[in-house]
């Protein structure tokens, strides 16, 4: 199928989406598109999530919007989620963007399976006692920089 590039003339680019400040109620900045996430096959319709709240990315949540509620303002080339508070986003269930690929381990991204077996966990006992790096390969006794003996 080809496409016609005349017809997206105006249209806008994904890279110049995400990361951008949406604007809402009383022209204040409630949050920033973080994604957009679109459904398989057609099946349902494009969402966009948000970080909210937080100060530079301390403290933030993120949450989902339906992409259909946010409206460009291509006079002031920003995006709007018209009646929008940051109370209002505030109160919004949060949203896992982990789920769909983002915030991953690097391994898990360079095509490592999620399903893997998770690392061997440290004998019993053994991060708990002071002086000791569980699962660090000392032995119990050996004394070294990082293992001091234990008084």
């Amino acid at each position: 199928m080809n496409v016609d590039a005349a017809s997206l003339r105006g249209a806008l680019s994904a890279r110049r989406l995400i990361d951008a400040d949406v604007y809402g109620a009383n022209d204040r900045e409630v949050g920033e598109i973080e994604d957009v996430i679109m459904p398989q096959s057609g099946a349902g319709a494009p969402v966009a999530v948000l970080s909210v709240g937080g100060f530079l990315g301390m403290g933030e949540r993120h949450i989902a919007v339906p992409f259909s509620q946010l409206q460009h303002n291509a006079e002031r080339d920003r995006w709007t989620l018209p009646g929008a508070t940051q109370e209002t986003l505030r109160a919004m269930p949060a949203f896992n963007l982990d789920e769909f690929g983002r915030g991953r381990p690097r391994a898990a991204a360079a095509g490592a399976s999620r399903d893997a077996a998770p690392a061997t966990p440290a004998p019993e006992g053994a991060a708990s006692r002071p002086g000791t790096l569980g699962g660090t390969g000392t032995t119990a006794g050996q004394s070294t920089p990082a293992n001091p003996p234990v008084r």
